[in-house]
């Protein structure tokens, strides 16, 4: 008896199943070995690879999907491989300018691709104490759909229809008018027309098969796995009708709990296949981030079942916002296109809609971006801008003509609009060059249109401001979550990386974490803070000779138990206590000049904040602003460096020989 999960390598994956569950995994298993999808294998070993369940309950002849643990290779293959999983693929946006024509379906479209055998010693699974190795491309590996669809397209290639595959779905335009689409009630057609059979006999010699065609737009039509329907003349689109998006959130610590597999593949339903998502996107993208860090089949905590929950009651509660008109015209075709863009501190979005010839705007399709670290900390008109030159660069291979780009940030709208006319930009400041390249971006861009213009639009009326936050409440949820992970720092390897002595190097990692080991030291060396210590170990009162601002803070000192001297308070602008390590004097200068650096330069309603989360002094605030006045980077008073020029170096001949991207000379 077929049983993939008995004396096999698993790895860190046990999965725990019910009874039905392990009939459906048997079923699958002997179907793996019957169809010869794997055999038996007793050459040279490489690696056995755990299997992985991935279920699919709107599925009933494959309710579980057996695939490969291809984890550790994936991740050199797939730099964020979250990030397909919020924003929808290209390929659908292009099939939705057909308005006639058909869909296929290839049947067990990886199982058909078989691999070459000098990659069987890595394909090595067990099943029953035995040893197995998969003869055809296995699910799991990320490159899969990539290699599936172009084998598909291989085979297309000479085809003379109008044909365009994604995986195991292929789309047929139908151009010739005289062809009548009759179709039975469920969408398919009893008599496949030439344009489908060349298509089928295409796929057939290289042994894929297919499943009965669908016109689109009749009734039960699908594409990429979007239900399509008539409504009042108009073809629309809406998700799977067989596709649950409702997930069980169990808050009983007796009954099992969530996995992040089970989480990653309920918000990649929710927004990774629909091209309209509207305010799902940025919410679902935050809780996927969330998960990123958590083994696959790992138990989610507490928190992130609090997000799943919050954003399944407003789901119910304001409805779902995938859906939308199918159509979509190609780039010359329509009167104009509109791009709205849109950011906050926590994302940025944007949406693309097109102008009928009655002036109406039809929606077409939506994104969201996450900001990352350093992004969170720029300007708001700075993010603004990054919004606006990713969403024109976003929607560029799909418009064409007149193209509108619609801003609600005035400033930002003025920076474009000079530029595009040939005036200075005034900028200043650390994102001095990053703005520079953002104009000359859009410039670029807009260049191939024949029209471009940057229009002022009202936020409320921006439908991209909903892409690019978030709600107030879920965003008190998330800071929970951060409090349960800055709480999982290690700080005592922290301490053992920086060994015994003040480190050489700097106090702030890149990462922005402090040099605990170095703080501890120079706490140590602190006669004011040793006093501290000793007082707090001894349980009685501080010295006279220390310093007043210390005495008047005692009582909220501690050792925590890495032995580090913190203090425990409410720091100005956070909404919550903190508790940061105290910083000695030898190192305040650093602190400050450190985080300023890590901040590029911010300015102090930006640096104080964080100055003041991370670690704490006597009057921090007062010395810190003294501090950062006398930036040099920040008051522009560093006196360039003059550097005499040999004019010979940009002579007539000296030029002639100087090859393509060399230097000629630097300053």
């Amino acid at each position: 008896e077929p049983l993939p999960f008995t004396n096999a390598n698993r790895g860190d994956y046990s999965p725990s199943l019910t009874p039905i569950e392990e009939e459906h995994l048997k079923e699958e298993t002997q179907k793996l070995l019957d169809n010869g999808w794997i055999r038996e294998y007793d050459g040279e070993v490489a690696n056995i690879l755990p299997w992985v369940l991935v279920p699919q309950p709107h599925k009933p002849s494959t309710p579980l999907r057996m695939c490969l643990d291809f984890r550790q290779l994936n991740r050199y293959l797939v730099s964020n491989p979250l990030r397909d999983m919020v924003n929808c693929r290209d390929t659908l946006h292009q099939w939705r300018s057909v308005k006639r024509g058909y869909t296929l379906d290839v049947i067990k479209c990886y199982y058909c691709i078989k691999m070459d055998p000098i990659h069987f010693k890595f394909m090595v699974v067990m099943i029953g104490g035995r040893l197995y190795t998969m003869g055809v491309l296995p699910f799991g590996i990320c490159i899969a759909p990539k290699v599936a669809t172009a084998a598909i397209r291989w085979l297309l290639a000479r085809v003379p229809y109008p044909v365009s595959a994604f995986l195991d779905d292929i789309l047929i335009e139908e151009v010739d008018d005289s062809v009548v689409l009759r179709s039975n009630g469920e969408g398919k057609l009893s008599v496949d027309p030439p344009a489908v059979v060349a298509v089928r006999e295409a796929l057939a010699r290289g042994g894929m098969l297919c499943k009965p065609t669908l016109v689109i737009g009749s009734a039960g039509s699908r594409a990429l796995g979007l239900d399509l329907y008539l409504h009042e003349g108009v073809l629309m689109w809406c998700r799977r009708d067989d596709q649950d998006i409702t997930i069980e959130v169990n808050y009983d610590e007796d009954q099992p709990r969530l996995t992040r597999r089970e989480v990653a593949g309920w918000g990649g339903r929710l927004s990774g296949h629909v091209p309209i998502a509207g305010w799902v996107r940025p919410h679902t993208a935050i809780l996927l981030r969330t998960l990123s860090k958590l083994p696959w089949d790992a138990d989610v905590d507490l928190y992130i079942l609090n997000l799943v929950d919050y954003l399944q009651t407003k789901l119910y509660r304001e409805g779902d916002p995938a859906h939308g008109v199918w159509y979509c015209p190609r780039p010359s075709d329509a009167v104009a296109w509109h791009i709205y863009s849109d950011a906050s501190t926590v994302a940025m979005g944007a949406t693309l809609s097109y102008e009928t010839a009655g002036g109406d705007k039809i929606l077409v399709r939506d994104a969201s971006w996450l900001l990352d670290s350093r992004a969170e900390l720029r300007h708001v008109n700075v993010n603004e801008l990054c919004a606006a030159t990713r969403a024109v660069a976003w929607a560029a291979p799909f418009v064409d003509g007149r193209v509108f780009l619609h801003i609600d940030n005035e400033c930002v709208r003025s920076w474009i609009q000079s530029y595009l006319n040939g005036r200075s930009v005034k900028r200043g400041g650390m994102s001095t060059t990053l703005v520079g390249r953002r104009l000359q971006a859009i410039y670029d861009t807009a260049e191939a249109f024949t029209e471009f213009a940057v229009l002022r639009v009202a936020s409320e009326d921006n439908p991209s401001d909903v892409l690019s936050r978030i709600d107030p409440a879920y965003s008190r949820l998330l800071e929970s979550a951060n409090a349960v992970e800055k709480d999982a720092i290690d700080v005592e390897e922290d301490l053992a990386n920086s060994g015994a002595v003040v480190s050489d190097g700097p106090l702030f990692s890149d990462s922005w974490e402090l040099d605990l080991g170095a703080i501890v030291e120079a706490q140590y060396d602190d006669e004011d803070l040793f006093a501290i210590r000793r007082a707090i170990r001894q349980g009685r009162l501080l010295p006279e000779h220390v310093d007043v601002d210390l005495q008047q803070v005692f009582s909220e000192c501690e050792l925590d138990e890495f032995d580090v001297l913190v203090r425990r308070y409410r720091a100005p602008g956070q909404a919550e206590e903190v508790c940061v390590p105290i910083i000695p004097e030898a190192l305040r200068a650093e602190f400050v000049q450190g985080l300023h650096g890590c901040l590029c330069h911010a300015g102090q309603r930006r640096v104080l904040p964080m100055l003041t989360s991370m670690g704490w002094f006597p009057s921090i605030v007062d010395l810190a602003v003294e501090q950062l006045q006398q930036c040099d980077i920040c008051a522009r008073r560093t006196k360039p460096l003059l550097v005499g020029h040999d004019i010979g170096l940009f002579s007539p001949g000296m030029l002639a020989n100087a090859s393509p991207f060399s230097i000629v000379c630097a300053d």
